[in-house]
């Protein structure tokens, strides 16, 4: 009966995103705080009362985190207040957006930059690249039959012995070599 009398507008399109992006980031912040008040806790005395100093440190330390790209913290973009200096802000989601985009940006050009330039087909021949810190100690794995690629999201389809695995093409490179029958 009472929630039928709340109303409530939902967040959409870019304030959607962000709130996404800010809840991710609060996920790992509580899994770092965790780790962090066990190893604190450890260090105390069985007779000293940590609890009290420890909250205060965290809470101080979860309002003035400032998401690496976004430059905002969690509490400006969800509320539109500053939780350090108690004062109402109003955060340009677009501008946070336009961050966001750069560094997505910037981090695939980073990543294509190891990449093999190769426009895969049917029926092509492709390794697995080994992810391992001197590729010298393993050979990469396969080669193994192109099924299919979707060229939108980058995803190759490759058969392994009894089974088709989805795979991104940033994680394999042409095969040159003799084929398996």
């Amino acid at each position: 009966m009472l929630l039928a009398k709340l109303h409530f507008k939902l967040p959409t399109g870019a304030h959607l995103l962000l709130m996404e992006c800010q809840l991710y980031q609060l996920y790992f912040q509580h899994r770092v705080l965790g780790d962090m008040l066990r190893v604190q806790l450890v260090k105390y005395h069985e007779k000293d009362d940590p609890i009290k100093d420890l909250t205060n440190a965290a809470a101080y330390a979860m309002r003035a985190t400032v998401h690496g790209v976004t430059k905002f913290t969690p509490s400006q973009l969800v509320f539109a207040k500053d939780m350090i200096l108690r004062t109402t802000m109003e955060a340009n989601v677009e501008l946070a957006r336009q961050r966001r985009e750069a560094a997505i940006s910037q981090n695939n050009a980073r990543e294509n930059r190891s990449r093999v330039a190769h426009n895969y087909k049917k029926g092509e021949w492709v390794l697995i690249l080994s992810r391992h810190i001197d590729p010298k100690l393993q050979l990469h794995p396969g080669p193994f039959k192109v099924l299919s690629y979707d060229q939108s999201s980058g995803t190759l389809y490759i058969q392994r012995k009894h089974y088709v695995e989805p795979i991104n093409i940033r994680s394999v490179r042409p095969y040159y070599g003799p084929k398996k029958g």
